[in-house]
């Protein structure tokens, strides 16, 4: 479970905060409990662990996340896990979904492993994914964490994992659960009811598979990046775009034409036609979702 934020927009520690009667954090834990054969909570250091402890069941796991990993926030945590964890599988959630069901994450698994997955995550109708709930095989990414790419105190995105997995598919939300606010996650008081009805309507859709050809110019991009080969690492990274925008996946295609867009400023380039067709990308999602959820920043 990724616990390591910091609730700025919430106004006070959100997973401490009660919801029938349960705090946010337990009701996840317990959750993650019913899918899961232990529950291991990642944090940003050692003291919040201690604040935290209070608000989890008796019995979780804590582990820092490792910043030479990952940089900040949860790319970190789940870099960590994929590194440490001795396991087979390891299912990520966030502590901030309070109506998060068993019922949804076993089917995630379940269509995961049905469709020969290596790599899974929800997909919501306008084409945002829910990157922090995921499913993993370890073995994968064994030796090649560190080839990820670096932003500096960025780190690592959590939809990396999406991007430069082995065999990825992406399922819609309504194939996973009936519940409109089961991968609702909580950053504003507000956001307590959960998403509206609409945001199901027409999603029980195919699961999405993740073009081979986008992994490869990911990791093209990332080994031109190391090589500090900046140019060559943003025709990689808009040729990964456009290959994701074809199969309609606009959250993957939206964070590689930011890594686009930024080698090209390191390397010099005229920046202008890419940060049109990063506006217009982003335009599309937000006019898709206007009435049923609004992507995060």
């Amino acid at each position: 479970m990724l616990a390591g934020g910091d609730s700025q927009r919430f106004g006070s520690d959100k997973l401490r905060f009660q919801i029938d009667g349960r705090p946010m954090l337990a009701r996840v834990v317990d959750v993650m409990r019913e899918v899961t054969d232990r529950v291991v909570v990642s944090v940003r250091d050692p003291r919040m662990a201690r604040r935290l402890t209070e608000a989890a069941p008796p019995g979780v796991t804590w582990f820092a996340d490792r910043p030479d990993l990952g940089g900040a926030g949860p790319g970190a945590g789940m870099l960590t896990a994929l590194d440490r964890l001795d396991v087979g599988e390891i299912l990520f959630a966030p502590g901030d979904m309070p109506w998060l069901s068993p019922e949804a994450l076993r089917e995630l698994i379940r269509q995961a492993k049905g469709k020969g997955a290596t790599s899974a995550a929800p997909i919501w109708p306008d084409g945002w994914t829910e990157p922090l709930v995921q499913w993993q095989r370890v073995t994968p990414w064994r030796g090649k964490l560190g080839a990820l790419p670096t932003r500096g105190r960025q780190g690592t995105r959590p939809t990396d994992l999406l991007r430069g997995g082995r065999v990825v598919v992406l399922f819609p939300v309504a194939l996973l659960s009936d519940d409109p606010r089961c991968f609702s996650n909580v950053n504003e008081p507000g956001e307590l009811g959960g998403r509206s009805v609409s945001a199901q309507e027409g999603t029980r859709s195919l699961p999405n598979v993740r073009s081979v050809n986008a992994r490869r110019a990911f990791w093209a991009a990332a080994s031109a990046s190391a090589r500090e080969e900046a140019a060559v690492a943003s025709r990689s990274f808009q040729k990964e775009a456009l290959l994701h925008a074809r199969s309609r996946i606009a959250h993957l295609a939206v964070h590689a034409l930011e890594d686009a867009l930024r080698c090209a400023r390191e390397a010099g380039l005229a920046t202008l036609r890419l940060e049109e067709r990063l506006s217009d990308v982003k335009g599309t999602m937000h006019a898709q979702g206007a009435s049923t959820r609004v992507p995060p920043g």
